[in-house]
């Protein structure tokens, strides 16, 4: 990427390192804010008269005469960033952030595209069956079978699924057969979700969904913890 700062812009940059220097800063960085990761995104529509101060030290204001080489800098990350393959092995992207970071050790300013997204950790079950009943003072399983077999449509199995993160979860309405889900069946997956995942809504959270299987008579829990990866992409970097 040479060539695309002029001597003046690098001369610029030098002067902000030892500004940031004389502050006793190794680093300035600068950070997007309010973009939606599910959006497609646009750095050129960055406001920079709106980074008055440095991300990691608001006490540092950040010089005027930066602002129209961080325009040229976000213009130039925006071509890389619409070729990018982003791997996140097929999962959503929950958050995104652009940080610009003058590296005044290295003499070089650069721009990245920060990303998180929730990968799937290891898995674990729990089988209920109506032997259960004769020790549990809850929901009798056999019951619950009964419920979920009427509405069933002579299906041998009927399976639910859940989704637990950032201190939310539910569990769907409706069966994978589109089947609504009786209140007592609600009632009885989110008391065994309680019982042996605790906080699966929490965080990162967790996933999974509920077997109900008519051939053996049992209800079997199978639950899967996120986990929150983190990953980036270098969109420009140019020395100074």
């Amino acid at each position: 990427m040479e060539g695309i700062l002029t001597p003046e812009e690098k001369k610029i940059l030098r002067f902000v390192g030892r500004y940031l220097n004389s502050l006793g800063v190794k680093d300035g960085f600068l950070e997007s804010q309010g973009f939606d990761a599910y959006d497609s995104l646009d750095l050129t529509d960055i406001d920079v008269g709106e980074w008055t101060h440095f991300t990691n030290n608001y006490t540092i204001e950040v010089p005027e005469q930066l602002y129209s080489i961080l325009e040229k800098v976000l213009q130039h990350s925006q071509k890389r960033y619409d070729n990018i393959d982003v791997d996140t092995d097929g999962n959503d992207i929950n958050y995104a952030r652009f940080e610009v970071n003058i590296d005044t050790e290295e003499e070089k300013i650069s721009v990245k595209y920060w990303y998180t997204y929730y990968a799937l950790g290891d898995g674990s079950s729990v089988s209920y069956s109506e032997e259960d009943d004769d020790n549990r003072h809850d929901d009798l399983v056999g019951d619950i079978l009964q419920t979920v077999r009427d509405v069933s449509e002579g299906l041998d199995i009927m399976e639910l699924r859940y989704n637990g993160s950032g201190d939310s979860g539910y569990i769907e309405g409706t069966f994978e057969n589109g089947e609504e889900v009786p209140a007592d069946v609600e009632d009885f997956c989110y008391d065994k979700l309680s019982r042996n995942f605790g906080g699966w809504e929490n965080n990162e959270g967790g996933e999974g969904y509920f077997i109900f299987n008519f051939n053996d008579d049992t209800a079997t829990l199978y639950h899967t913890e996120n986990i929150e990866q983190n990953d980036s992409n270098t969109l420009f970097e140019v020395e100074f």
